[in-house]
């Protein structure tokens, strides 16, 4: 009786051959906080011919041959924390079950919001450097104005000779 009862838990048994990776391809990721779009891997022992990938309880997606990969794009999810995980299965037909990334899903402005806590503090309040002060003449309308038509047309400068 004993035995029955372990065997469903040795089949969901994490396998250690067989591994969970998540890569960044456009966005943000800082320790386990992720925004963006991601790779999502898996690789298994010999015999390996399907992979199941999981977020939280559901089906990202089901791969039928190497490489053995799913796009992950965090917008589909809601805001919050996520467990990533997958399941394969091998030529034999037993199952194999990958380690988990627990990762939390952030919002967008976090990539920003980060990168801006790293500017130096010599940059203005409002997070942008203050323009630098132009040695370019002022603009005067009336060089241009067609009430002024006996003025000569004042060529525009290129904004890189005024600094």
């Amino acid at each position: 009786m004993l035995a029955l009862a372990l065997l469903p838990l040795a089949a969901w048994a994490q396998d250690e051959s067989f591994q969970l990776k998540l890569r960044r391809t456009f966005g943000y990721s800082w320790g386990s906080d992720i925004q963006g779009s991601f790779l999502v891997s898996a690789e298994g022992p010999a015999g390996l011919e399907q992979v199941t990938f999981h977020v939280d309880d559901g089906v990202l997606q089901v791969v039928g041959a190497p490489p053995f990969e799913a796009r992950l794009h965090t917008g589909d999810f809601p805001i919050g924390p996520h467990r990533l995980w997958a399941k394969g299965t091998l030529d034999d037909g037993s199952e194999v079950v990958s380690n988990e990334i627990l990762a939390e899903f952030v919002d967008p402005s976090a990539g920003w919001e980060s990168a801006a806590g790293m500017l130096p503090r010599s940059w203005s309040s409002s997070g942008w450097p203050s323009p630098p002060a132009s040695s370019c003449p002022p603009y005067s309308a009336a060089a241009t104005s067609p009430a002024h038509t006996d003025l000569p047309e004042v060529p525009s400068v290129p904004a890189a000779i005024c600094r």
